[in-house]
């Protein structure tokens, strides 16, 4: 998977130091109280902020410093076509990547300043480790690396640097005398390129400063690609359960103090938890699109639904609902009155409902999707997760169950499985009605990550995995510990 990335800290939090590669499955596992949240918490502020876009930052943009560069000269050739069809293809100079790259600097360091503070702290120096005087983040992406230091005074530097060489190669097409003015672009990487493709429409094209601005403007749009991050990335709470059983009563019509307000248009900031602020944004949006099933519904989602004996929705007053029965003879039941299991499943389905199969490049983080399940629930979320993975949703969990861990274990030979004979795979897959293709887990898409507490700090174990065997000591000793002591006491009762 494209999106795959590597996050270094050191001194963040509990967490003295621990390397994190996030793969399309990450797994953190670990003692209660360990930094799981916080690490996972950190990556979403990362890829949310860091993908999106401010049209603050564009409006208040100094274009100027870009007039001396290449470019300018080379959009003149445009301006002064008078044929109605025209293209032209060029390289940006090194004086345009290097402003280019200060001007993302400046604004993700006041983008991670703000939302490092509204998301956990005003004082940024509580997010540093006791024993130490500054915290240090590190993420590598394709083709730059991120380095976030926090000091003690609350103050961050952010410094990006080129780990690879890049030509950003233009490719503008105008068409001078279509009537609809407009402009698009689309652009994709390979072999160390970023490449773009701008289409003007209209008669402004042969204005350049018209030109110019909107080419820069959607070059900076591009950054996404450039920093190889998710389209878009969700956080699914702990206590995600809980708020869904209130949605209806409390928070259906609520206004969210929302963190983009401040991080974005410099709204005053509150002490809201912007997590459960985010999530219910999440659902209300939901509601406002009233999404309907549609023919490109995934396979993760028809399963999910195969999973339970009837329907999430929201009705005509935009109230989230349970629906059991059919057309003839149903129930529509308000969700605050259902089973904590559906509560639980809600936000994956609403979730999946949502997702066009055709168009997946999401990052979806889910706290303890155990929460509320019952065994067998467990391992059919895990074997969930990882189609969802399979269908291209890039999936961190934080999680203590032992049921969705052993089911990760079943996926990873089901897949050893069909590298062996695809033939005998397939043969299972029709014969076993609680297995599907897509369920099968390559052990290179799947990364474990132990928390575990020594005294005030947190050291991080990478989990080693083989073809058939998430190796996790901590639970095997557990129920290695359980067969002992239950014996224990057998050979007690035999003795009386």
């Amino acid at each position: 998977m494209e999106n795959n990335f590597r996050v270094e800290v050191k001194n963040f939090g509990a967490v003295k130091d621990g390397v994190f590669d996030i793969k399309p499955l990450t797994i953190f596992i670990g003692d209660n109280d360990s930094g799981k949240s916080y690490i996972s918490k950190f990556i979403y502020i990362v890829v949310k902020y860091l993908s999106q876009h401010s049209n603050n930052f564009l409006n208040t943009l100094d274009k100027k410093p870009y007039e001396n560069t290449k470019i300018i000269s080379e959009l003149n050739k445009i301006s002064s076509i008078t044929n109605s069809e025209s293209q032209i293809t060029f390289t940006l100079d090194e004086d345009f990547i290097n402003l280019y790259m200060i001007d993302i600097q400046k604004n993700f360091t006041q983008i991670i300043q703000k939302s490092l503070e509204i998301y956990f702290s005003n004082n940024l120096g509580d997010l540093i480790n006791i024993n130490s005087k500054t915290a240090s983040i590190f993420i590598y992406l394709e083709f730059i690396d991120i380095e976030i230091i926090i000091t003690n005074d609350g103050k961050i530097d952010l410094i990006l640097k080129n780990n690879k060489i890049i030509k950003f190669e233009l490719n503008i097409y105008t068409r001078v005398n279509d009537t609809n003015e407009s402009l698009s672009m689309n652009y994709g990487t390979e072999n160390n390129k970023i490449s773009m493709n701008i289409s003007f429409n209209g008669k402004l094209i042969t204005d350049i400063d018209y030109l110019f601005s909107k080419t820069i403007e959607m070059i900076f749009y591009s950054k996404s690609i450039f920093l190889s991050f998710p389209h878009s990335v969700d956080y699914f709470p702990a206590n995600k359960s809980g708020i869904l059983s209130n949605y209806n009563t409390k928070f259906q019509n609520s206004s969210m103090s929302l963190a983009t307000d401040y991080i974005f248009n410099n709204k005053n900031m509150n002490q809201d938890n912007y997590i459960v602020n985010d999530f219910i944004q999440i659902i209300q949006d939901y509601s406002i699109k009233k999404i309907k099933e549609n023919e490109n519904l995934t396979q993760s989602y028809k399963y999910i639904l195969n999973s339970i004996d009837g329907k999430v929705h929201f009705n005509e007053n935009n109230k989230l609902q349970y629906k059991i029965g059919n057309k003839y003879n149903s129930l529509d039941i308000p969700i605050e009155n259902i089973s904590t299991k559906i509560t639980e499943l809600t936000s994956i389905i609403l979730y999946l409902k949502e997702l066009d199969k055709n168009y997946l490049k999401n990052f979806l983080i889910i706290e303890e999707p155990e929460s509320h399940l019952n065994p067998k629930m467990q391992r059919i979320m895990a074997r969930l997760i990882v189609m969802m993975m399979n269908e291209g949703i890039q999936i961190l969990i934080t999680t203590h169950s032992d049921y969705i861990l052993n089911e990760m274990d079943i996926l990873l030979k089901l897949n050893h499985i069909k590298e062996k004979d695809e033939k005998v795979f397939d043969k299972f897959i029709d014969e076993d009605k609680d297995y599907e293709s897509l369920m099968a887990l390559d052990r290179d898409d799947l990364s474990v990550y132990r928390f575990k507490k020594e005294g005030l700090d947190t050291e991080i174990e990478n989990i080693k995995i083989t073809k058939n065997k998430v190796i996790e000591k901590e639970f095997e000793e557990t129920s290695e510990n359980l067969y002992l002591e239950n014996s224990k006491v057998i050979e007690i009762l035999k003795s009386i």
